[in-house]
């Protein structure tokens, strides 16, 4: 703490005399340099607006564009465009550069110290927008919170829940936490557990839970790989059968609940009673 007074401290007395460069430069300024310097100003921010709509317009264009990605280039040629554009207007009005960086990073420094999770966050959703762990329209699962990614801001990633809930999440979180995608692979596997008494007969379980599967996945993409159904492992009140089906990833909740009541049905049909022996259904991975 002592060092951090000691570098506010120095930083103050290293401003005060570029502070005096500044006002000196300003109170010597004559009525055609700022007429100049606004006019040079109001181009240049119509200048901006079109190079900024310009690039909207390509990446508009571009199939396959990330919005996400997109958001960011136009925000970062924002602000660097802004940047530039003020370089210029101080120095039409003489205001030495060096001396204006400097006061900057003095007002910088005082504002960080006051703001540490503020900055914490926008530094963490530039690593989001760079490293893309998720992108707008993915459903992803944090330790806290489950949702379709609505869009990602310098500050929170806004989460869309399952019954409409609008779940802003701070990007250093996002960023420090485990985060799970269901949305950036092509196809998901149903993987369930189902536990059924000694009684029946494996090829007579294994059977139905496949005509399960067929049914449920009728007019759905389920990629080259077949579903699967077997033994598990053996239990004390049953044996504990594996049925696993890949689905296109889009198509996972309306297969599930399709999945559901066949299973039973289908067991049924083969003289299999649920009712009867200790059986359970356990979802392994949603």
């Amino acid at each position: 703490m002592d060092n951090l007074t000691e570098t506010i401290t120095e930083a103050a007395s290293t401003a005060d005399p570029e502070m005096g460069k500044v006002v000196s430069a300003i109170s010597t300024l004559t009525f055609n340099e700022v007429l100049r310097t606004v006019v040079t100003l109001l181009i240049g921010i119509v200048i901006i607006r079109i190079i900024l709509h310009s690039i909207r317009r390509i990446t508009d264009r571009i199939q396959g564009a990330d919005k996400t990605i997109s958001g960011f280039l136009i925000s970062s040629v924002r602000i660097i465009l802004t940047f530039v554009l003020l370089i210029i207007c101080f120095s039409m009005l003489g205001i030495p550069v060096t001396s204006l960086i400097a006061l900057v990073s003095m007002f910088a420094l005082a504002v960080s110290l006051s703001i540490q999770n503020i900055l914490s966050n926008i530094v963490s959703g530039i690593v989001i927008l760079l490293s893309r762990p998720f992108k707008v329209g993915d459903w992803i699962e944090t330790p806290g919170t489950a949702g379709t990614v609505g869009r990602i801001d310098l500050m929170y990633t806004h989460l869309q829940s399952a019954d409409l809930r609008e779940i802003m999440v701070p990007n250093s979180e996002m960023v420090s936490g485990r985060i799970i995608n269901y949305t950036n692979m092509r196809y998901r596997k149903i993987v369930l557990n189902l536990r059924i008494g000694y009684e029946a007969e494996t090829e007579a379980v294994t059977a139905a839970l496949l005509r399960a599967a067929a049914q449920a996945t009728k007019g759905t993409d389920v990629g080259t790989e077949p579903p699967f159904a077997g033994i598990n492992a053996y239990k004390d009140n049953g044996i504990e059968y594996l049925l696993r089906i890949p689905v296109q990833t889009g198509a996972y909740w309306d297969v599930y609940y399709r999945l559901m009541p066949m299973i039973r049905e289908e067991l049924g049909r083969a003289g299999i009673v649920m009712d009867v022996a200790p059986t359970r259904i356990i979802q392994a991975d949603k």
